[in-house]
């Protein structure tokens, strides 16, 4: 696989896959507030291509801020398409 001038083999995704998987884990396991007085939520479009066809699919983002004004990325969403609905 090469982008944008890199050239990136499959094992090296593996490999790089596999050391960034227990950090992943660990922040999916962490200890959240109990109470997040503000929500922030938002979404970002990309246009990924799944198969032949390009396809724009939104990545929603929730950030929560306790009462200590600590921000917390409270989870990171796939959608097929930025709606209210999602």
């Amino acid at each position: 696989m090469e982008k944008l001038g890199f050239e990136a083999s499959a094992e090296m995704i593996s490999k790089i896959t596999d050391k960034v998987f227990p950090q992943i884990e660990e922040w999916h396991s962490r200890r959240l507030s109990d109470v997040y007085p503000v929500v922030f939520i938002d979404a970002v479009v990309f246009s990924v291509r799944r198969d032949k066809p390009v396809q724009k699919t939104a990545v929603y983002v929730v950030l929560g801020i306790d009462s200590d004004g600590m921000r917390d990325v409270l989870s990171i969403e796939a959608g097929e398409a930025e709606s209210a609905k999602f």
